[in-house]
């Protein structure tokens, strides 16, 4: 047996496992505190799907954002929050 396979027998033996259900509490308490709202990028946003785009105006004061192009979307919302 080569010494990486036999590394990685020995990693994945060392490493502790939790259940599912224990994650999951522990992911949605940490989101229940976490407080901060959302910031996206001007990478983030090029690359959101249009259903995504529409949610996102809405949500930052767009109007219309139904009737108009992803690309236009997306170019009210860097304007809007100044990226």
């Amino acid at each position: 047996m080569s010494m990486m396979i036999r590394r990685h027998k020995q990693q994945r033996e060392n490493v502790e496992t939790k259940p599912v259900a224990e994650v999951e509490k522990t992911l949605s308490e940490a989101s229940a505190t976490d407080t901060r709202p959302l910031t996206y990028t001007k990478n983030d946003i090029m690359r959101m799907r249009k259903v995504n785009l529409v949610e996102l105006a809405k949500s930052n004061g767009i109007d219309g954002a139904d009737d108009m192009s992803g690309n236009q979307i997306k170019a009210e919302l860097v304007k809007v929050l100044g990226l």
